[in-house]
């Protein structure tokens, strides 16, 4: 029986469906892992370029650190913690995919927007659509996370929820606390 060449396609197809095996279609590498963040990198680069090009430079390059931030975050604490829990050796693998299966969130928002509009046409009530189909998304989006840190880190789906929460809670802090300045100078300047 011959194998088949490992897919990042196949792997992000396995692991949407919450199959831990799809894990085992991403390559472990530096350049792999590079790979994965590229596309993430040009949405800012060319947001940024455009701009620039409209004279709006300052803007620019803040909104290009504010992406970097928010897109380095998740792999630097994930790959802290990984290393405090012994998993350092196999975090290459699970920030590979991770960055890879963020293309499966955005593409599950996506779908909840077009069922919301599809709901709201339907004559459903405005906010339980909205509660309801977020909620619905959060549990996705969680669950195809916790699904990667498990099978890529080799941790307990219990454990891996935990990695998970802490990431993006981490991450989060580190892209909003630069922020703070910012938000407190424009709350005095309204008042």
């Amino acid at each position: 029986m011959e194998k088949t060449k490992p897919s990042i396609l196949r792997g992000m197809g396995e692991l949407a469906r919450l199959r831990g095996v799809g894990i085992e279609q991403f390559p472990a590498t530096r350049q792999a892992f590079l790979n994965s963040l590229a596309p993430w990198l040009a949405l800012p680069l060319v947001g940024g370029l455009l701009l620039l090009i409209g004279g709006q430079g300052r803007a620019a390059i803040g909104n290009l650190l504010f992406a970097a931030v928010a897109l380095l975050a998740p792999a630097v604490v994930s790959h802290a913690l990984a290393r405090w829990w012994g998993r350092e050796a196999r975090w290459l693998r699970y920030a590979v995919a991770f960055n890879w299966c963020q293309w499966v969130v955005t593409a599950a928002g996506l779908l909840v927007l077009v069922l919301a509009e599809i709901g709201l046409e339907a004559g459903m009530p405005r906010n339980g659509v909205l509660i309801i189909l977020s909620l619905g998304f959060m549990i996705y989006a969680m669950a195809v996370q916790v699904t990667v840190a498990s099978a890529g880190l080799g941790i307990t789906r219990l454990r891996a929820i935990g990695f998970i929460v802490l990431v993006n809670l981490v991450a989060l802090l580190l892209v909003l606390l630069p922020q703070l300045p910012l938000l407190g100078r424009a709350g005095s300047a309204g008042g």
